[in-house]
């Protein structure tokens, strides 16, 4: 099961494992973080 919602300028979606996964838009303050976390995954 899969679900998906649109509210306000986020995007919430709910993963077949229950995992809750919110997205908001692109901030250019936000690039470091994004960066990091993109790394962090890629080398787990």
């Amino acid at each position: 099961m899969f679900g998906a919602f649109l509210f306000g300028k986020g995007f919430f979606m709910i993963l077949s494992n229950g995992t809750e996964v919110i997205t908001k838009p692109y901030r250019e303050k936000d690039t470091e973080e994004i960066v990091r976390l993109i790394i962090r995954n890629c080398h787990a």
